[in-house]
């Protein structure tokens, strides 16, 4: 059984057959006419309640339910959609030679100004930092305070210290902070979870394996490959992305968490995603109609640097490298006229592409990451 809701149209031409069948030759359905607007009016009011209706219904089914009615459909399931993760940087404190120590405490906060057409973004530190007498300049690891991308900043944004620290005499973010954690989960992937959930309520499977590690905070994505061959029969390799491995607290968290619902007899063998090295070089042309100083081409080298190295950050583990999706990155870019030469080595040993290349592949548990981007915009 469905729900099928009515059209304005149809509402009132039902409305309009029922008044002439009754009223034959009585009913002035013209338009302007005082019972068409009141009918049209009622037809109206009719249609919308029949569409919020059909929201309602929609709700109760995961395959249509969207935003918040698909959060509290989850939630019979006990599933929370997963929250986005924290943008992280680096700052940069200054103080004058003195003759005492300065203790930078964890979660001294710093910001952004507070604009109207800006408000501000707060970060904080992540960990206690002494600051010795003799130096001039501390950097410390900074994560913001709030989730999410919209809180990545640009270099030197980052310039106030809400409670000062006596000593201290200014701070600054010499480069931007990225994002380079997991999304907020969109309704595509909340529903294809949820499913899993049902899927593998009885464990044991390999569903039950990526589901669990995905509803778990820093993961970005799980690959997992099962091999069927008889050297490796009852392994299987489980790539994940997102989070340090080297870690040896996390790594047995990790392993507990896949012991609870791996099939017995099947041998789990953990690692990160395998990281391919990629250094690229890259000659933009900057618009030609504007006057450009030598500070204002670092800027939009700077941008031109962020806006591959994002790119390259947020492909999927075993993704193909599109070069024409790179280089309409680039362009997007403003004040970026044209992309002149592209050279990129890849991997260890490396293998050179120019921008003639359409694709470059990898391999199922493989992920690019930017290891040296260069940027140069002409004209010099």
């Amino acid at each position: 059984m469905s729900f099928e809701p009515k059209k304005f149209d149809q509402v009132y031409a039902e409305m309009e057959q029922q008044t002439r069948d009754q009223l034959p030759g009585m009913a002035d359905f013209q338009v302007g006419s005082v019972m068409r607007t009141m009918y049209e009016s009622f037809a109206y009011e009719i249609a919308l309640l029949y569409e919020q209706m059909h929201q309602v219904y929609k709700a109760a089914y995961i395959d249509h339910a969207e935003g918040v009615h698909l959060d509290m459909l989850v939630a019979i399931l006990g599933i929370k959609r997963n929250l986005p993760d924290y943008a992280e940087g680096e700052v940069t404190f200054k103080r004058d030679p003195g003759k005492e120590d300065i203790v930078i405490p964890a979660g001294t906060l710093v910001t952004t100004e507070d604009r109207k057409d800006a408000p501000k973004k707060s970060y904080k530190t992540l960990e206690d930092q002494s600051f010795l007498a003799t130096a001039t300049e501390q950097s410390v690891k900074v994560l913001a305070v709030e989730r999410g991308e919209s809180k990545v900043v640009a270099a030197e944004a980052i310039h106030i210290i809400p409670l000062p620290i006596p000593g201290i005499k200014s701070v600054i973010n010499p480069a931007a902070t990225r994002f380079t954690g997991k999304q907020a989960e969109t309704d595509d992937d909340l529903r294809r979870r949820a499913k899993n959930a049902l899927i593998t309520s009885g464990k044991a499977s390999l569903i039950a394996i990526e589901n669990t590690l995905l509803s778990l905070p820093g993961i970005k994505e799980v690959k997992l490959i099962e091999h069927f061959d008889n050297e490796k029969y009852g392994v299987v390799d489980v790539f994940v992305d997102g989070t340090d491995l080297d870690r040896e607290t996390r790594r047995q968290f990790l392993q507990g968490q896949i012991d609870q619902v791996r099939a017995a007899g099947v041998y789990i063998k953990l690692q990160p995603a395998v990281k391919i090295q990629l250094d690229g070089v890259f000659v933009i042309e900057a618009n030609p109609q504007r006057a450009w100083s030598e500070s204002d081409r670092q800027v939009l080298e700077k941008t031109v640097q962020e806006a591959i190295i994002h790119f390259l950050d947020q492909m999927r583990m075993g993704q193909t490298l599109q070069l024409n999706q790179l280089i309409r990155q680039i362009l997007s870019v403003p004040d970026v006229s044209n992309l002149d030469r592209v050279q990129l080595s890849v991997g260890n040993p490396a293998q050179n592409y120019t921008i003639e290349t359409r694709q470059i592949p990898r391999a199922p548990s493989e992920k690019f990451y930017a290891n040296k981007i260069t940027v140069t915009a002409s004209p010099e």
